[in-house]
């Protein structure tokens, strides 16, 4: 089952490589779709995954800084192509991933 499944928002460091910013847990996770592409001279498989979480104050940084952050569940990273917390009611916050494998 995915949802309570942990989740790591990780934030990328100078050296090129990426640190953990924070751990926590799926309110909901729902894969939108997944599609193949021809990127960088060869094929690519591409998933789009909306991950649903509690708010946090530490998710705010995340809004106007996404390519600076990605998620990493089960295994796969994820670029963060959208932040939604709803009407800023901070009850959850809603981010859309885009795997590459």
């Amino acid at each position: 089952m995915s949802v309570g499944s942990p989740i790591a928002i990780q934030k990328a460091n100078d050296g090129g490589g990426w640190d953990d910013y924070l751990k926590c847990h799926l309110l909901d996770v729902n894969p939108e779709y997944s599609y193949e592409a021809l990127d960088d001279g060869g094929e690519q498989s591409y998933q789009r995954v909306v991950f649903v979480l509690r708010y946090r104050k530490a998710l705010e940084a995340i809004e106007y800084d996404m390519p600076n952050y990605r998620i990493v569940w089960r295994g796969h990273a994820f670029d963060i192509r959208y932040y939604d917390d709803f009407k800023y009611r901070h009850k959850k916050v809603t981010l859309r991933g885009v795997s590459r494998d």
